[in-house]
């Protein structure tokens, strides 16, 4: 915005798929997580 203030925006998972963690092999799925989008809205402000 200007020299003192700064404003960020970041976005996580936007497609809404899933995670998975395997073990040894690709057919060993240990985890499977759905945890949807997530959404970070920030503002900095320097004195």
């Amino acid at each position: 915005m200007n020299k003192n203030l700064s404003v960020s925006l970041e976005a996580i998972n936007l497609t809404d798929s899933t995670q998975r963690t395997h073990g040894r092999t690709d057919i060993q799925v240990l985890t499977v997580t759905t945890g949807g989008p997530r959404y970070m809205l920030g503002a900095r402000y320097k004195f």
